[in-house]
């Protein structure tokens, strides 16, 4: 069970940074309960809480290309407290939707 809950949780990580990557939504019930299997897989003492934050950082890597920290600075765990995964979407773009001749 142990490497089960691991996998299914790395599976969601990159499932969710991809989606983000490629500029697709994902749904707050999906991060949520990640986030959940998270602090269960923590509880239960299957997985230490830095532990999952390196493997989230490596994924987030290979995504990315480049680290979370690059995105919110090195002290981004502040911001973002376990089991909180920091999923962002690249801005949209944003066009006048009317001509303004003043």
């Amino acid at each position: 069970m142990k490497d089960e809950l691991k996998e299914e949780i790395v599976s969601r990580w990159t499932e969710i940074f991809s989606s983000l990557k490629r500029g697709d939504d994902v749904s707050l019930g999906k991060c949520l309960r990640t986030e959940g299997l998270m602090e269960a897989a923590s509880i239960i003492g299957i997985w230490d809480k830095e532990d999952q934050y390196s493997e989230m950082q490596l994924i987030y890597r290979d995504v990315y290309g480049v680290g979370i920290e690059n995105l919110l600075g090195t002290e981004w765990k502040v911001l973002h407290h376990f089991p909180e995964i920091p999923a962002y979407t690249e801005r949209a773009p944003v066009f006048p939707s009317t001509f303004d001749n003043a």
